[in-house]
């Protein structure tokens, strides 16, 4: 033994095991579960929004179904009578409790004014151009344009916000 290294006797250090990642602690398993749960609530919610949803853009892909038929065929009579029965069954699907079944003339364009939200545009409903909603389908000969009626149309329809659902308008 050499007296002058006392130190060169002693074994060397014992490492600890390393750390295993599993089996995980148990606060890891109660965030797992948690965010499960999240999950699964949160596509639950998207579901039933979009659900909700599917008559506003059935008929979004209608209304621009009858405006490609009217540039087509140029006839404007069939377009406003085709127009205004979707107005009507869109209403009548996002109200179903409001009389909008039984409304008509400038009563049924106050409905619709009523349930459109508020934008910069002074287009409406109750103006000469939603007066074309209601009279043009019986009219013989219409020398109106209807492009601006089907504008606000189709704000109407991608912008209400139906009261039974809660559901936000379309983007």
């Amino acid at each position: 033994m050499n007296q002058a290294d006392p130190l060169a006797e002693l074994r060397a250090l014992a490492s600890p095991d390393a750390i295993s990642l599993w089996p995980p602690a148990p606060g890891w398993w109660v965030l797992a579960a948690l965010v499960l749960v999240c999950i699964y609530l949160l596509s639950r919610k998207i579901q039933k929004t979009r659900r909700a949803r599917a008559y506003q853009r059935e008929a979004v892909s209608e209304i621009s179904l009858y405006w490609q038929q009217y540039l087509d065929e140029q006839d404007i009579s069939v377009y406003l009578q085709n127009l205004s029965s979707l107005l009507k069954r869109t209403a009548l699907s996002a109200y179903p409790n409001s009389n909008a079944a039984s409304t008509s003339g400038d009563t049924w364009l106050a409905f619709l004014d009523s349930t459109l939200p508020e934008t910069g545009s002074s287009n409406r409903f109750q103006s000469d151009i939603g007066q074309l909603l209601i009279t043009g389908p019986y009219r013989k000969h219409i020398d109106t344009n209807p492009t601006e009626l089907h504008a606000l149309a189709e704000h109407w329809l991608r912008s209400h916000t139906s009261i039974t659902s809660g559901v936000r308008p379309l983007a």
